[in-house]
């Protein structure tokens, strides 16, 4: 049995001390030389008897030789290491988990990806939101702007590639799926793993708002363009900068059989073959249609010649040579006194104000209105004094190819 001091202090033959009751050492320095030290203790305080926050400024654990310390930071209201963590396992957080300057995630030779996410329960628990914010959220006196947010992936021993990825979970599933990457090379690629351009996009692309609009080009003097990438045949629209001109042509150069030009004049040449549409719609049109107003209200079909004295246009007759020069066809309803469209040169079909004409036959300004109007008769005016004039033919029952000739001869 060892030596007995008093009842609460007790020394046995191996030196080991037993203290029955509190110790209260009273001292500078405190220095325990054992190999583990183990306390019981749940709780182990630190600077007690610090009156505040202040008071208990660099309070902590360093370790001697390595300089490594876990000190408190009044002026954060933080602990700060000055060494590197490694945990086993996962790190939570039940508000906001902070990363400080340069901080490592993860440990060299590691071979496993290493993941940073919010955890939850299963069952009807709601997945939480994971936020990485750079700077800071309040204004203080000396935080005037707010950090940058830099993703940098792994370049390897410069031989390799990587890339950063975006990925989303699958709606019923618990399978994530990537939407978007950023390649090696600095291209994008959305619903592309490996994008061939700065941004290649696989799906439908939608601009909204009050005033969309897609700007090509910076003001320089350069060609811009837009390639439609045709499995036999590519097709090009674009801004030839040298000539001023917008162009629409086959292929992806411009200069290189062009189809249409608009120059700055808002003039069009066509390079091409001009083809109008035969195969139209019941009370549609197809050709070269103009806008004017019609001096009485007309219906589609119609044919009209334009008076000069007012500039309007009103129903051809063939019965007086001031009416007789059919010069268009109405192409819509017009009330009168009202701007319409009308029919210059080209199709037009419409069942319910033409009569049945006979397919092929020549088509003439009208003598008289037939079932109250003014469409094309296929009996050329006869009677002394009249005027005809062919304005085209009929292409089906219902369908005219209106092509106003410039000639005019008087029955007489």
């Amino acid at each position: 049995m060892g030596d007995v001091f008093d009842n609460n202090v007790t020394v046995d033959a191996s030196g080991n001390v037993t203290v029955t009751g509190d110790l209260t050492v009273n001292g500078t320095t405190t220095t325990i030389n054992s190999t583990t030290l183990t306390v019981d203790d749940k709780v182990v305080v630190i600077a007690s008897g610090a009156a505040d926050s202040s008071a208990a400024d660099g309070a902590g654990i360093s370790v001697d030789g390595a300089s490594a310390t876990i000190l408190y930071d009044h002026t954060g209201t933080q602990w700060e290491m000055n060494k590197p963590l490694e945990v086993t396992g996962s790190i939570s957080a039940t508000t906001t988990a902070a990363i400080g300057t340069d901080t490592t995630v993860g440990t060299a030779g590691n071979t496993t990806a290493v993941a940073i996410s919010t955890v939850t329960n299963t069952g009807t628990y709601v997945g939480k939101d994971l936020k990485i914010s750079a700077g800071s959220t309040t204004t203080n006196g000396n935080n005037l702007n707010g950090g940058d947010l830099i993703l940098e992936s792994g370049g390897g021993d410069g031989t390799g590639t990587s890339s950063v990825q975006f990925r989303t979970k699958v709606s019923g599933t618990d399978a994530a799926a990537e939407r978007m990457r950023i390649h090696t090379d600095g291209n994008v690629g959305i619903g592309v793993a490996d994008p061939d351009a700065l941004l290649e996009v696989a799906g439908d692309v939608h601009l909204t708002g009050t005033t969309p609009t897609l700007t090509i080009g910076d003001g320089d003097q350069e060609d811009t363009m837009i390639v439609f990438d045709g499995n036999a045949v590519d097709f090009r629209v674009g801004l030839d900068d040298g000539t001023d001109t917008l162009e629409i042509g086959v292929g992806s150069t411009h200069g290189t059989t062009p189809a249409i030009l608009v120059g700055p004049d808002a003039g069009i040449d066509v390079m091409g073959a001009l083809g109008i549409n035969a195969s139209i719609a019941d009370e549609s049109v197809s050709g070269i249609t103009a806008v004017f107003t019609a001096g009485e209200a007309l219906t589609r079909g119609e044919v009209v010649y334009f008076k000069a004295a007012d500039s309007k246009m009103w129903k051809a007759v063939a019965t007086a040579s001031a009416t007789s020069r059919c010069v268009a066809m109405a192409a819509e309803d017009i009330s009168a006194d009202a701007a319409g469209k009308f029919l210059m040169h080209g199709f037009l079909r419409d069942a319910a104000s033409f009569p049945s004409y006979t397919i092929g036959g020549a088509l003439y300004t009208p003598e008289a209105e037939q079932n109250s109007e003014n469409v094309p008769e296929q009996t050329a005016p006869d009677t002394d004094g009249d005027f005809v004039q062919v304005i085209g033919w009929a292409v089906t029952a219902d369908m005219v190819f209106f092509n106003p000739s410039g000639d005019i001869i008087e029955v007489a």
